[in-house]
């Protein structure tokens, strides 16, 4: 599909004031995320969302999981300054663009989790 998007953009794109100045492959995409989670149900969806149901190709990178349980605590609300139970986890989803679009797609919907910036991954290739 590339192809032909650049031969019509070649051929016609002077037309709209479209130039092709160069192609590149995606190979890759990677995205950073942080999960901050009050609650130990919230926390085991968390990970079956982000962390146990990976798309194919796609990998955890950097995973960093840390949970603190403080049983004093237990029943403070939820905006309060002190919890009895915090699960915390950051990493980075490595892996081909559609399957980190999909973990992407996740993190922004849930809760609890903040997906950085996406980064996309290319390799020049040559002009046919």
């Amino acid at each position: 599909m590339a192809t032909e998007l650049t031969a019509a953009l070649r051929s016609h794109g002077t037309e709209v004031d479209l130039n092709v100045v160069g192609l590149h492959e995606v190979v890759g995409a990677r995205l950073p995320f942080t999960v901050l989670a009050f609650s130990a149900e919230v926390a085991r969806g968390l990970r079956e969302q982000l962390l146990d149901s990976l798309p194919e190709g796609v990998r955890l990178s950097g995973l960093e999981e840390s949970v603190e349980e403080d049983p004093s605590l237990r029943g403070t609300e939820l905006y309060a300054p002190a919890h009895g139970y915090t699960f915390k986890a950051s990493g980075e989803y490595l892996g081909p663009l559609p399957g980190v679009l999909e973990m992407q797609r996740r993190a922004q919907v849930l809760e609890f989790v903040t997906p950085g910036e996406l980064t996309v991954e290319t390799t020049d290739v040559s002009p046919a």
